[in-house]
């Protein structure tokens, strides 16, 4: 469940913290791999307008 965070560097309550391992998110019925993946981190969605 992709959750907006309510304003810039605010994470949204139970966020997911990244890991170093590869990740997948599954958005729009298809696994998309996430790029750049690094510890602790969040992932960021960018919606094409």
């Amino acid at each position: 469940m992709l959750k907006s965070a309510t304003k810039d560097m605010v994470m949204p309550d139970n966020f997911y913290s990244t890991t170093n391992n590869p990740t997948q998110i599954f958005l729009n019925n298809k696994w998309i791999d996430v790029d750049n993946m690094m510890m602790d981190k969040c992932i960021i969605v960018k919606r094409k307008m």
